[in-house]
């Protein structure tokens, strides 16, 4: 009799972590899923090396990664795909533009001028050129 209780829960025992072990590859699997998916990336800097007929392109400035951590330096990348499908087009850019790119795994997904703030209207305020305020 005695027997027959230990059987049946050391059987118990086997479910209990057959069960345990199948959640926890399934977890891993799932871990190891999200890992694979690149992280996206943003650079803003100039354009210092382009090939238009190769679709590659390389853009010094600062790297900014999905957690807003900015570092300074070059990224070299290749014409990817937007999100609508269709290839980044590199023919309107030249070396020296400044530039905006977002990217990820080396492939870039959106290219555009980078803004400049003295260029952007500001609602009805006219841009004045003119001397400097004195410094008092």
């Amino acid at each position: 009799m005695m027997e027959m209780k230990i059987k049946k829960m050391f059987s118990m025992f086997l479910v209990f972590a057959v069960g345990f072990l199948l959640v926890g590859v399934a977890v891993a699997a799932d871990n190891a899923a999200k890992a694979a998916k690149p992280e996206p990336m943003k650079a803003e800097g100039k354009i210092v090396a382009l090939n238009v007929a190769k679709g590659t392109f390389t853009v010094k400035g600062k790297i900014i990664n999905s957690k807003k951590l900015i570092t300074f330096g070059q990224v070299a990348l290749k014409a990817g795909v937007d999100v609508d499908g269709k290839i980044v087009q590199l023919g309107k850019f030249k070396v020296g533009d400044e530039v905006e790119v977002s990217y990820s795994d080396g492939k870039a997904s959106a290219i555009g001028y980078l803004p400049h703030p003295e260029l952007i209207p500001m609602g009805n305020v006219p841009i004045q050129p003119g001397p400097a305020p004195a410094i008092k």
